[in-house]
Parts: C-alpha cells; structure tokens; sequence
C-alpha cells in the first residue's frame, strides 16, 4: 500500500522547508522527533458503542464505533474488524474528488493491516455461535480537518474508541425444534457488555525521511517533502507488530533499526500518554 502525499507545495516552499531541516530546524520550531501536543476524549457520541475524539496540530478527527450482529463475514468462528476513513469537504477541496475518496481508501486498508487483524485482535471473541453469529465492529473515522501525519492520529484515536467500546451482551438460544432458527436475547442495559477483546491494540508511528534527515510527525507542509516513509505499528511494550513502506525511497539496510528503534521507544511513549489521559476521563 502506497500512500501519496495529501498536498503540494512550491518549489520555494520545499528549499525552505529542506534547507531547515537540514539544520535541524522545522518550520513549527519543533524538533525532528517531536510530536505536536495533543488531546483527546471518549465517549462524545453517546448513540454510538464507542467513540473518541482527537485534536493534534491542526488535525482534527472523530471515530465511531458501532457493533453489528449477524452471519460471521468470512471464518466460521470469527468475527471482523472494519475501518473506514472519511474525509470531510472541509479538509481541502482536492479531497471532495476521487482522488481523496481512493487516498482514503487506501488509509482504511493501512490501519485495518497494521492495527486491527487476526495477529492484533482476538476475532474469535466475536463470535457467538460458530456459522451463525458473530460481531462485526466497525470504526468509522470522519476527518474534520487534516495538519499532515494522519496515519499515526487515527491510530491513537482508534485505540482510544476501541477502548472504549462496550458490545453487547447477548445469549444464543437453540432452537427447540428442527427448522426453527437460533433465537438470540439481548441485554437492554448500555453499561452491561464485553469489552473489545484487546488489551494493547497497537498504533502507528510514522518516520518520514527528507534531506537525509529523519522526522516523526510531519506537518502537511513536510508531507509533501517527503523522500521515503516507512510506518510501523507498536505496541505498549514498546514491541513492533508490523511495517508498512508508504513511499517508493529507499531506506539503507543499516539505517533500518535505528528506525524501528526509535519507532518503537516513541510509540510505548505515545501509549503511555494515551493511556493515563484515558484514565483520567
């Protein structure tokens, strides 16, 4: 999966922006491992089963999830995870067309990868009855303005609504007689349910490369500067669970773990942050 960048700048703009970096400078005054500040809520759409909101630099995005039960998608005794990626007319006018439809697209199948698939989440908790029920989750990410990076702010909002989701509980009842169906009850109570089965959903942190420098974070300014990305996908222990090449630039073999690396130290930092905000709320 390739992801292109979202917007352009000018040749003035790139010679500016390279020429800063080089020198250890960016245009925001941060430095090149630093993350913008940032906030984040659960719980803000009280219809959905859970939900979150995030704001980091100028981005700023709202995640629903919703739990839906039936036939089980594809295994027999598993159910599914589903991301979808929104862009609002708002985030830039290049993104009402096609082109934004499919660079979402293209985000949704990123985040379902690296975050939320068999070898991340326990999709045989969702399944109730083997061949006849199971849960499909779906996280429905609607981004209201975009500041560059937002690989990495849809992950940590991700997490953020999966931890704070409630399914359901239902009771599956076999039919009593032959040619009946299985007949399910369901508890009417919101605060009564099973968590989503997993503890330590990983999230994405992106290192971008730009005149022979390494950054995290970039802006959309930088975005458009950039010369490889390569994204990985961590967990709070600080452990890789998955890597994802967004640009077609090379990255040298040697300088491969010190990426990963500092990937790794900055997303167990990353979770830490998120989780004790998390507590708080």
């Amino acid at each position: 999966l390739k992801l292109a960048a979202m917007y352009a700048v000018s040749d003035a703009e790139r010679r500016y922006l390279e020429d800063g970096i080089e020198q250890g400078y960016r245009n925001d005054g941060r430095g090149c491992l630093d993350y913008r500040p940032m906030e984040i809520r659960v719980g803000v759409l009280p219809t959905a089963n859970g939900s979150a909101k995030l704001t980091c630099g100028d981005t700023d995005l709202i995640i629903g999830v919703k739990c839906d039960l039936g036939e089980p998608p594809g295994l027999p005794d598993r159910g599914a995870v589903c991301v979808n990626v929104q862009m609002s007319a708002s985030v830039a006018p290049s993104f009402v067309s096609r082109d934004g439809e499919s660079w979402a697209q293209d985000l949704s199948r990123t985040l379902e990868k690296l975050c939320t698939d068999a070898s991340v989440v326990d999709l045989s908790a969702l399944c109730l009855y083997p061949g006849k029920f199971a849960w499909t989750v779906y996280v429905d990410v609607l981004v209201l303005n975009s500041g560059g990076n937002l690989l990495d702010a849809v992950s940590l909002g991700m997490r953020a609504a999966l931890k704070n989701t409630l399914i359901p509980q239902v009771a599956v009842f076999e039919a009593e007689e032959d040619g009946e169906e299985h007949k399910i009850g369901i508890n009417d109570n919101p605060q009564v349910g099973m968590r989503f089965p997993c503890d330590d959903l990983p999230v994405c942190v992106t290192v971008t490369m730009i005149g022979g420098r390494f950054l995290l974070d970039i802006s959309k300014e930088e975005e458009a500067c950039a010369e490889a990305v390569l994204c990985a996908a961590v967990d709070s222990q600080g452990r890789c669970r998955g890597i994802q090449k967004l640009r077609p630039g090379s990255i040298g073999i040697t300088t491969m773990p010190e990426l990963l690396q500092a990937a790794c130290r900055t997303g167990a930092l990353l979770l830490k942050s998120l989780d004790e905000a998390l507590a708080s709320q």
